[in-house]
């Protein structure tokens, strides 16, 4: 959850948390839409740029590892596995 600062801004503990209510794995697979597989993470990205993908989008895909994802399956476990952990 955010945590409160003061002047009523309000904070996240870390990009994970701020990309769950953002960027959920069903989410980001829509912007996939015409990627081929496998493809690697910066491939990946700049598709989804290309498809208009919002930043809270890229940014979870930024923390991915880097590799080659063999499949769309392949990549929703790893989005499922970033944005899952703490």
């Amino acid at each position: 959850m955010a945590e409160k600062k003061t002047g009523g801004d309000y904070m996240f503990k870390d990009l994970t948390e701020a990309a769950k209510g953002f960027a959920s794995p069903d989410q980001i697979m829509k912007f996939a839409k015409g990627v081929k597989f496998p493809t690697s993470k910066q491939d990946l990205i700049s598709a989804l740029k290309n498809n208009n993908a919002p930043k809270q989008v890229i940014s979870v895909l930024d923390r991915l590892p880097d590799k080659n994802y063999n499949s769309p399956q392949d990549l929703l476990s790893a989005l499922t596995g970033t944005l899952g952990s703490k």
